[in-house]
């Protein structure tokens, strides 16, 4: 796991649980709705893929890996829907976010262990 990879998922990480920014706040209430604790999440991967869609990969709590597209086409950010929303937990390792999705699961360890 690089280090680029480790610093990354703390920045979307801090993001994810603290920010005000619309965006942050609707993607926190989404996971929510899906059983996934923003509070406990780690965050690996998020990124513009279109002019209105957000790719990402969140860890859970427990470990499980999701893969989400945040869709905001012709809404405010706000109001985006989660379009996406793949379980990736047995499978990542054939991703090419690999490396961040480790950091992210290294990350979620840790902060169970205190």
């Amino acid at each position: 796991m690089s280090r680029v990879a480790h610093d990354q998922v703390r920045q979307l990480t801090a993001l994810l649980r603290s920010s005000s920014d619309p965006f942050w706040r609707r993607l926190r209430d989404l996971l929510s709705e899906r059983g996934v604790s923003p509070p406990g999440a780690v965050l690996a991967v998020c990124f513009p893929d279109d002019n209105s869609f957000e790719f990402g990969i969140v860890v859970a709590e427990d470990r499980s890996v999701f893969q989400f597209g945040f869709e905001y086409l012709k809404r405010p950010r706000s109001e985006g829907v989660l379009s996406e929303w793949e379980d990736l937990t047995s499978r990542f390792r054939a991703t090419p976010h690999s490396d961040s999705i480790e950091a992210a699961l290294k990350l979620v360890a840790q902060e169970q262990a205190g």
